[in-house]
């Protein structure tokens, strides 16, 4: 059986970038048509991530654009330095 795979949530990928172009065909000196690349950045959505992992203490995303980034989690507790009592 194929095991299904959960979504990312998004917290994870807030302020993170895929990073794609876009092709257009410009003329160029004496006529001659030439494609031009222009690369272009948007925020990372759900659907650009082609895997990723819990690795316990962070999360390791593979995306569509070749990029593989580690993400730190964030358990919500705030350091003080303060050792309880």
């Amino acid at each position: 059986m194929a095991e299904e795979r959960k979504e990312i949530e998004a917290k994870y990928l807030r302020g993170l970038k895929f990073r794609t172009s876009t092709s257009e065909v410009v003329a160029k000196d004496g006529g001659r048509k030439v494609k031009q690349f222009t690369p272009v950045e948007r925020a990372l959505e759900a659907d650009d991530v082609l895997s990723w992992k819990d690795t316990g203490n962070a999360v390791v995303i593979v995306t569509a654009d070749g990029q593989k980034i580690t993400v730190q989690k964030d358990d919500g507790k705030k350091d003080d330095g303060k050792k309880g009592k």
